[in-house]
């Protein structure tokens, strides 16, 4: 059994908070990816809240439903992850609506929305 502590934890975490945050930005509820998988919501929830570990070969399925690659789930994952210096807050449920339409845009579109943001945040 892992420790609370454990580096382990932490990457499950991550790659949890990646799995909710590209599940949202799909429009998707936990119920309709789950029925895809063939397991419980209960079971995407634990996915993504890092409490269950996604073995290899579910990653790579849960990748291919969301239109990913598998390393996505790894993004902003530093090297020298620890417990302390991992603490990456949840997104709120207004940046997951934010990021679902503009995942819905157009790739015109959504490079012009980008870059009006960048330049009001500058």
């Amino acid at each position: 059994m892992r420790r609370k502590t454990d580096p382990t934890r932490e990457i499950d975490k991550h790659v949890g908070r990646q799995l909710r945050v590209m599940r949202a930005a799909r429009g998707m509820t936990q119920e309709d990816l789950s029925s895809k998988l063939g397991i419980s919501y209960q079971q995407l929830h634990k996915y993504e809240t890092g409490a269950n570990s996604i073995a290899a070969s579910r990653l790579y399925d849960i990748a291919q439903l969301l239109g990913v690659s598998p390393d996505a789930f790894f993004e902003g994952l530093k090297p020298t992850m620890t417990a302390t210096n991992a603490a990456d807050p949840l997104l709120s449920r207004e940046q997951i609506v934010l990021l679902k339409h503009l995942n819905s845009l157009p790739d015109t579109r959504r490079s012009a929305v980008v870059s009006f943001i960048r330049s009001i945040t500058n």
